[in-house]
Parts: structure tokens; C-alpha cells; sequence
């Protein structure tokens, strides 16, 4: 397929060129593929012929041509389903009318065919603007882009698996990245290789889902009470209640990272925004596991936000304390939001990532690196409580160690194990780790006493994963110096021994 409008617009059907006829000639209604449609779709057909004109006009105004694309897509999706309501099951469909329900579809396939181009277009004037001309990979990079794009948004709109009925929400995500039509925070697409390979990711992960006949029975679980855990001026109820150590509390740790097999519950380490770059540049700990479960990605996408915010989700783990602009943009900063971790179950592992699917592979992979780094698996049925560090900073002692930074950490695991034990799971067993302690600067030291401090008060048994054993030494050595004193303590006091500590002591 080729990347240029001009080639894609040639190989257009003639009834699309008598579309654009017509309403060069004003005929409205009347055009001869789109007869009998009753008066109130009249605007619906207008719709379709100014698209069909326009699809000649393209190279000359991209802006229009794309806003004529979204405006034409709701009206090609009524007609289609007009067509397809009328039948009457008792006869047979007469040839005049399948054909027309064959050409909208048609059409609306040839639509994605030309966003994929138009995108690949202004990529190009956007390079040719800033005089950074490509070279010939770079350019061939780009064509081979964008025809694996559009063949990727036919596949998608033809559907021969049924996936859109098997699971709808992410269904309808994959395809919007496939067009490159979610918009990121700075008002930008997703778009390129990127948009690329998370649809391919997506698409490929459905079909394997639909093959073994998985689909996730998934519920989820917010705090029966939040109150405990609501900040107001630097304090929460929580910390006014005294740390009690339940003899049932166990804490082991591991060197190992999570493969889900022993049973328990497994902490996503998650955004504010619950997926963080699931449909954006990511490949840290949440967008692996969300791209390796394809139940957890269907309920984010049914949870998708809006305008700038299309390629995030309105599922939050730090929730804005007054729901401001200013508020929700400081989210994720210290004591500016509560904890509202979210625990979800019955969703199925599917696939593992291995490393060239992760971090920085996966950006500097091409699809067909990245897909054979995503092996399939036995399914695991597994349960996620997603809870949010907040974002430090820098890496320095002098945030890492503050009692607000302590008093965060603590109000976020105290919430999310709190969450998991009202559900009554049984055994009460967590697995987490470093959470926090790479992009938002936290402290693997004070991270490991603070998750220990609210698993013994609430007797779970907690993994540490990701803890070597040079590094489980010196926690160890860290709860054992300053444990005796935490014992009976309000756990604001709490949080001013451990400051101290570990401001003396690291």
C-alpha cells in the first residue's frame, strides 16, 4: 500500500466518484448509491458526498480533509446500521441494497486507509518546517510505517474474529491508536512507530485472548471508607491511631521479580492515572503488566479520558483533593491528594514480557522485535491492587527521609492493604516491592519499613520482590535498630523515628 494520498485516492471505487459528483451538482439525497434513506438522515448523506469530494482535495488542506474524516465516520456508522436494520429476515435482501451496505463499509475502510496517510503527510511537512530533513531510511522507516498501519486499521475494521463483541471497550482503543487518534497532554497524537506497536500489542493480545477463550470476570474494589486516609494540612486520622504489630505478619524478601505463581495479590505500581502510558510511551512495571493482562488494558479502556487526555484514564490512585486543574496537575505530589488505591480481581494473564519488550527496548525495537519478545503462557488467573507512590523530586535524603515524604508513603500502603484485607481475601498475602523507587525518586530503604510497618500492624504476609540479598540485609538491619521504639506508638510518632533514623543513618 502506498503512502502517498494521491495513489490511495486513485484506487477509490467509481461509486465514490459518483458520490463526489453529486454534490458537486447539488443532488443531495437523490445520488444514486444512497437512495431510499429516509429525510432525517438527509444530513447524514450530505455528510458522506462532502467527504467524498474531499477525498480529491487532500493533499491541498490536510486540516480539512481530517476534519471532514471525524465528522463523516458517526454519519457512515448510521447509514451502515440503517441498511443492516432494515432487512427483513422472511426475504431475501435485494442485490441493490447489499451493495449499498458493501460501499459504506467500504468507505469507511478506505478512511482509515487515508488517515494512515495523512498522518505520514504531516509528519513530513512537520519535518520539512523545522528544516531537518530525513534521510532515505529515515523516509522509508516512515512509508513502511504507514502501511502497516493501514493494513493494521483494515484488519481491525474487518473484525473476522468478532472482537469487537468479545471485548469492546479495548476493541475501540486499539482502533483509535491505529488511526492515530488519541490525543497525549500536550494536545500531540499518539502516532508513529509508537501508536503502531501498542495497537499491534493490543490487537494481537485479543486475538490470543479470543483463541482460549478467556474473558476476565473482573471486579473492582475501592475503600469502603476513605476518610482514615484524607489529608488536611499535612495530616490524615490514620496517623493518630498506634502501630500494633500482629504476631500473623510475615515478611519475606526476594531477589526475584513477580511471575504471579504463588498465590496472593500483586501491587501494580501504578500512575495517578491508573495505565499511566499504557497507550503512550511506556514499558516500566504498569504498562508491562497491563500489555501482558488484556482484561486489565479493557478496563482502562473503558475508563479512557477525554480530549487531551484520551490516551489516559480517569481510574485514579491519588484522587485530587478539591478535583481542580491546579489540583489534579499536583496530584501526584506530596500530601496533595489521598490515596484511592483500587483492587481488582479476576482478570488473566495471558502473556509475559520478556526484556526486549521493556524499558528502553521497547522504544528503540521495531514490531516485529517487540512481538517475538511477548510470549504467550499458561493463563493465571490474578488479582492487582493498584496504589501510587507519590513523584519526589530528586533522589536526595533530603526528600526521600522528610516526615511528609514518610507520612505519603505510609497513608498509600496503609490504604491499599487496608483495601485488600476488607475483601476478606484469603490467605492475606501481598506482593510489592520497590514501589516508588525508580522514576519517582523514592528510597528502597524507607520503602521496605514503611510497607513492613503497615503489613505487621494489619497482619498480612508481604513479598518484598526486587530485594537482594545485600539489600534485605541492611533493611533488616534498619526495622531491627528502630522497631522497639515503633511499638505502641501513634504512627505520626512513628514517622518522625524513622525521619530521624534514616536521616542519621543514610
Amino acid at each position: 500500500m502506498s503512502l502517498h494520498i494521491e495513489d490511495v485516492v486513485a484506487e477509490l471505487p467509481a461509486w465514490v466518484r459518483s458520490l463526489a459528483s453529486a454534490a458537486d451538482q447539488e443532488k443531495g439525497v437523490d445520488a444514486s448509491d444512497l437512495k431510499n434513506f429516509p429525510e432525517s438522515m438527509q444530513g447524514d448523506i450530505s455528510r458522506i458526498q462532502a467527504l467524498a469530494k474531499a477525498l480529491f482535495e487532500f493533499s491541498s488542506d490536510p486540516a480539512a480533509a481530517t476534519q471532514k474524516i471525524d465528522e463523516s465516520r458517526a454519519a457512515l456508522t448510521r447509514c451502515i446500521s440503517f441498511l443492516e436494520t432494515k432487512r427483513d429476515p422472511l426475504l431475501q435482501l435485494k442485490d441493490e441494497q447489499e451493495t449499498r451496505v458493501k460501499a459504506l463499509s467500504t468507505l469507511d475502510c478506505i478512511i482509515g486507509r487515508l488517515s494512515a496517510a495523512l498522518t505520514a503527510k504531516k509528519q513530513e511537512a512537520e519535518v520539512s518546517a523545522e528544516k531537518k530533513p530525513l534521510s532515505e531510511a529515515e523516509m522509508a522507516r516512515m512509508r513502511e510505517i504507514a502501511q502497516k498501519k493501514a493494513a493494521l486499521v483494515c484488519e481491525i475494521e474487518e473484525d473476522r474474529d468478532g472482537l469487537k463483541e468479545w471485548l469492546p471497550a479495548l476493541y475501540d482503543v486499539t482502533l483509535l491508536l491505529a488511526r492515530d487518534q488519541l490525543q497525549q497532554k500536550d494536545g500531540t497524537c499518539v502516532s508513529g512507530a509508537l501508536s503502531l506497536k501498542k495497537a499491534i500489542i493490543y490487537w494481537e493480545g485479543m486475538k490470543l485472548a479470543k483463541r482460549m477463550g478467556l474473558r476476565g470476570h473482573t471486579q473492582a474494589f475501592r475503600l469502603a471508607d476513605p476518610t482514615p486516609f484524607t489529608w488536611a494540612e499535612k495530616r490524615a486520622p490514620f496517623l493518630s491511631a498506634r502501630f500494633e504489630p500482629q504476631a500473623q505478619a510475615q515478611i519475606t524478601c526476594t531477589k526475584a521479580f513477580f511471575d504471579f505463581s504463588p498465590p496472593g495479590v500483586y501491587v501494580d505500581f501504578a500512575n495517578m492515572r491508573i495505565g499511566g502510558g499504557w497507550l503512550e510511551r511506556g514499558a516500566l512495571q504498569e504498562e508491562s503488566l497491563i500489555m501482558e493482562c488484556i482484561d486489565f488494558a479493557n478496563v482502562l479502556a473503558a475508563h479512557r479520558g477525554e480530549g487531551k487526555w484520551s490516551s489516559r484514564t480517569v481510574l485514579f490512585s491519588r484522587t485530587p483533593l478539591d478535583g481542580s486543574s491546579e489540583a489534579l496537575e499536583a496530584a501526584d505530589k506530596l500530601l496533595s491528594a489521598q490515596p484511592t488505591p483500587l483492587f481488582l480481581t479476576g482478570m488473566y494473564r495471558i502473556r509475559e514480557l520478556g526484556g526486549g519488550a521493556r524499558g528502553s527496548n521497547f522504544d528503540k525495537g521495531g514490531e516485529e522485535q517487540i512481538m517475538a519478545a511477548i510470549l504467550p503462557r499458561e493463563p493465571q488467573e490474578i488479582c492487582i491492587l493498584a496504589m501510587a507512590a507519590a513523584r519526589l523530586p530528586e533522589a536526595k535524603s533530603e526528600y526521600q527521609f522528610a516526615p511528609d515524604t514518610l507520612k505519603d508513603f505510609l497513608g498509600t500502603v496503609m490504604a491499599g492493604f487496608t483495601l485488600v484485607k476488607e475483601q476478606g481475601i484469603a490467605p492475606f498475602v501481598i506482593h510489592s516491592g520497590r514501589l516508588g523507587c525508580g522514576y519517582f525518586n523514592n528510597n528502597v530503604r524507607a520503602a521496605y519499613a514503611l510497607q513492613r510497618l503497615a503489613a505487621t500492624h494489619l497482619g498480612a504476609t508481604l513479598y518484598l520482590h526486587d530485594y537482594n540479598p545485600e539489600i534485605e540485609k541492611i533493611c533488616e538491619a534498619d526495622w531491627n535498630f528502630v522497631s522497639s521504639d515503633l511499638e505502641g506508638r501513634t504512627f505520626e510518632e512513628c514517622i518522625e523515628i524513622l525521619s530521624r533514623y534514616f536521616m542519621s543513618h543514610c
